[in-house]
């Protein structure tokens, strides 16, 4: 979409939206698309704003939901998961064990596994399939696990350019961009950014 100031009187002093399904007028305007879709959109209204949006960078993400029987899974789970630092350059970043955190997660006999994968190159959320985002995260799990087998069930999502990362010197980017927005009341920017 592309944002415009309006210079219609009925809509007084405020912008039209132009969608594929048309154009809009409004005097608000609340934006939660990510800050790489904001940034285009708002280019010609405000073109200062639009290098504060640039700024702020996306990671993709996949969580693979892994069930196995609850016999082949040799550890005690009296916990609801795990962390791994980011310095050990391991591809999983984190696992909960969803079927113990919450009741009727899996049934009886079973035990879910939610693995987290982040900070992913994007091309590889594209190119990856089910089958090998599964079997990634059968291989890591049992590298910290004591399971045996192979997942009965397995679930993938995946999200691509997502996650805005928040890096040293984000505050004061926002900042600058609230700064660029005030000319222009009505321009709420919230979520992504």
């Amino acid at each position: 979409f592309l944002l415009n100031r309006s210079s219609d009187l009925s809509c007084g002093s405020g912008y039209i939206l132009h969608t594929p399904e048309g154009a809009f007028e409004t005097q608000q305007l609340i934006s939660t698309i990510p800050a790489y879709h904001m940034a285009p959109a708002i280019e010609d209204l405000a073109p200062a704003a639009k290098e504060p949006l640039e700024q702020i960078s996306f990671a993709s993400s996949a969580i693979v939901t892994l069930a196995y029987p609850r016999s082949a899974v040799a550890n005690s789970l009296d916990a609801t998961g795990f962390l791994i630092p980011s310095p050990e350059q391991t591809a999983l970043s984190a696992c909960t064990w969803s079927s113990e955190k919450w009741p009727d997660r899996a049934p009886e006999g079973y035990v879910t596994f939610r693995c987290f994968f982040s900070n992913i190159d994007p091309n590889l959320i594209q190119s990856r399939t089910h089958d090998e985002w599964r079997q990634l995260a059968d291989q890591e799990l049992k590298q910290i696990l004591t399971i045996h087998g192979q997942p009965n069930q397995s679930w993938l999502h995946t999200w691509k350019d997502a996650q805005p990362q928040y890096k040293m010197g984000h505050l004061p980017n926002i900042e600058r961009l609230d700064q660029q927005l005030k000319a222009y009341p009505g321009i709420h920017l919230a979520g992504s950014p």
